[in-house]
């Protein structure tokens, strides 16, 4: 079974803490997202899991989300993910 992870950009991440109706839930800044989403990749490695990072523009996201008519949150960003690898 694949499993995903939302991977933001730089660039992108203070819109992506904007948009998403959980942002506040994210760490305040791209460099303690990144550390964070590497060390839970890491640990899920050592359990045997492959998480694939899935890159999320905002733009497409809330696109997406209007799509399917589903909230812009965290399990929207997986939902997302995965139709992008599928695709």
């Amino acid at each position: 079974m694949a499993h995903f992870a939302a991977w933001y950009v730089a660039e992108d991440y203070d819109n992506i803490r904007k948009i998403m109706d959980d942002g506040e839930k994210l760490p305040p800044t791209f460099a303690q997202w990144q550390k964070t989403t590497r060390s839970q990749i890491a640990e899920a490695a050592k359990l045997g899991l492959t998480i694939n990072p899935i890159i999320l523009n905002s733009q497409e996201f809330v696109a997406f989300c209007q799509e399917k008519k589903i909230p812009r949150g965290s399990k929207a960003a997986v939902e997302r993910g995965a139709a992008k690898d599928a695709s």
